[in-house]
């Protein structure tokens, strides 16, 4: 679904990334994993075309999206940053209509269809009670769920998270990721996240890309390349990886 060929990615003369190709399947949910600084913000802000490539390609369906209109963009893939902001006094109604943005022109009006998608994207959140509070007096979990249904909104059959369960505690971390999850298993979303916890890849990937360096460490199925030699080798941590006792999925304990 996304192909990218000879990507190199940097702010000014600074290379973060360089000659990235990569293949990343349709209907799966893809980790990317490594350590601070390593590239992953980096290149999902690239797929999302938030930053422009220095060189090199990145294909959807065929079509180099770094020559598509914005708009057309935005009816393939959804993109939740790492640090999302809206006026605190919105609702989450307000926020999550902001989707259907791509499919409106001066000329076009708000139709039965956008609102109705609008309500099933705030109900698949679980937020159809909540859906007039605004941000402000949202807890984490919930404030992200708004912003996982502004992406639902856009109607896309790709969404793109950086970092979606940053600065959550354990109990919303787990949530939000069950509900990737189940975009994933019920509606064939194919999720791309980047997230910092092995254990969280381990158990909710199918695939994972380790980035170290300005490259790509490894890359593939998760069971066939997570070892305790890729673990050392990328976040420069020694680890036990062990079957989990709650899930078909194994575990890291790192130890020093």
């Amino acid at each position: 679904m996304i192909k990218i060929n000879d990507l190199k990615l940097g702010y000014d003369d600074n290379i973060i990334l360089d000659n990235i190709n990569l293949d990343i399947e349709k209907g799966k949910i893809t980790a990317l994993i490594g350590s601070n600084g390593c590239g992953k913000s980096t290149l999902i802000k690239a797929i999302a075309r938030i930053l422009a490539p220095k060189d090199g390609t990145i294909l959807m369906e065929d079509k180099n999206i770094l020559k598509m209109p914005s708009k057309e963009v935005s009816k393939l893939l959804a993109m939740l940053p790492q640090n999302s902001n809206a006026p605190e006094d919105l609702t989450i109604y307000d926020l999550v209509k902001q989707g259907r943005y791509p499919y409106h022109n001066l000329l076009s009006f708000w139709s039965k269809k956008d609102e109705d998608i609008v309500l099933e994207s705030i109900n698949k959140m679980g937020l159809s009670d909540e859906k007039n509070k605004t941000l402000g007096n949202l807890s984490g979990g919930q404030r992200q769920r708004a912003w996982i249904a502004l992406a639902l909104a856009q109607n896309t059959d790709i969404i793109l998270l950086d970092e979606p369960t940053n600065h959550l505690d354990i109990k919303y971390q787990l949530e939000i990721l069950n509900l990737l999850k189940d975009l994933n298993e019920k509606e064939n979303r194919t999720i791309v996240m980047v997230i910092h916890d092995i254990n969280h890849a381990l158990k909710y990937a199918h695939n994972i890309i380790a980035l170290k360096d300005g490259i790509i460490f490894a890359k593939g199925p998760k069971e066939d390349i997570i070892d305790e030699d890729l673990i050392r080798g990328v976040f420069g941590v020694s680890c036990k990886l062990i079957d989990s006792p709650v899930c078909k999925c194994k575990m890291c304990v790192p130890f020093i």
